[in-house]
């Protein structure tokens, strides 16, 4: 990782780009939306997974833990990640009406 305030060389930002993103939120969300695109635009794989719609039927998780960490794949359609190499970014966001 470059330090703080310094700009990534081109192999620290490829290596960065292979791992995949997966967002997990619902089908009609266009805040995701748009975060989507952008990671289209900079070509990191992305893989969006509505849990409320997806699983079970659309999706197959395939995981387990233990002391080495995480392991296994999902997939969501013809999209699939290693959940060992994917990148989780938690938001949490409320509606407020």
């Amino acid at each position: 990782m470059p330090t703080p305030g310094t700009t990534p060389n081109r192999t620290e930002e490829a290596r960065v780009e292979e791992r995949p993103v997966m967002i997990s939120t619902a089908d009609e969300d266009a805040t995701a939306d748009l975060v989507i695109a952008e990671l289209n635009r900079r070509r990191v794989p992305v893989l969006r997974f509505d849990p409320g719609q997806d699983f079970p039927h659309r999706a197959v998780l395939r995981a387990h833990t233990g002391q080495a960490g995480r392991a296994g794949t999902l997939t969501v359609g013809s999209r699939t990640v290693d959940l060992g190499s994917v990148r989780v970014e938690n938001e949490a966001r409320r509606i407020v009406w």
